[in-house]
């Protein structure tokens, strides 16, 4: 009997610790599971709290962007004509204050049969060469092929940055086209897809906004 009891008292304290032992190592696994856990809460809760804030920033910047060009939109109705340095002045504040803005740019509409007077007139405000311009491929500018109308670059701040944009012809580009249609059908903003800026280094992508200005009869 002694020995059945001693046999089941060794294959308890055999088995006991075994159980503490396995235990341990369970809720030292359950510890660091909800240790990882905690930190993975914490991990998030800080990546949801900087993308809230950066998401946040962004859209404050588009504000910022399209709060610029509700007023240089109002600064052309304003005026019965605005001359390249008026549009300079009136720029160049947006374009310091806010990094977000590549350029802002005046796109007139512009016949085939008006061509010759709008590149005249630029090159009679110092742009020695300036010419309708559209893209052969990145880096790459061609005078634009002859078509029945365009729509120039022709007023554009900061130059600095962006010289290959000044004359670039947005007809020219499908996806910036469509932009402008859809601005002049609706008469309100409209924002073009992600393009490759022909300004841009490499593969540098944006997106145009355009507003319209109809000409008063």
């Amino acid at each position: 009997m002694i020995y059945k009891n001693q046999r089941k008292h060794v294959h308890s304290s055999v088995w006991v610790p075994l159980i503490f032992l396995l235990m341990g190592v369970l809720l030292s696994g359950m510890l660091f599971f909800w240790m990882e856990e905690e930190h993975l809460v914490l991990l998030n809760s800080q990546f949801e709290s900087d993308a809230n804030n950066y998401i946040e920033s962004i859209e404050r910047e588009i504000q910022v962007s399209l709060d610029c060009l509700e007023s240089t939109h109002s600064f052309f109705l304003a005026s019965d004509f605005v001359s390249r340095k008026e549009f300079n002045k009136f720029t160049t504040p947006y374009i310091k204050k806010h990094q977000s803005l590549q350029a802002i740019e005046w796109v007139p509409y512009v016949r085939h049969a008006e061509r010759a007077d709008y590149i005249d007139r630029a090159r009679q405000d110092g742009l020695t060469g300036f010419d309708f311009t559209e893209r052969e491929q990145q880096g790459v500018m061609a005078s634009a092929k002859e078509r029945s109308f365009y729509f120039p670059v022709y007023y554009l701040e900061p130059f600095t940055g962006n010289e290959m944009a000044l004359g670039f012809d947005l007809a020219s580009n499908p996806a910036r086209l469509e932009a402008i249609n859809k601005s002049i059908a609706s008469g309100q903003k409209a924002a073009s897809s992600r393009i490759i800026l022909v300004q841009g280094k490499g593969e540098e992508h944006g997106l145009l906004v355009f507003k319209p200005i109809f000409k008063r009869e």
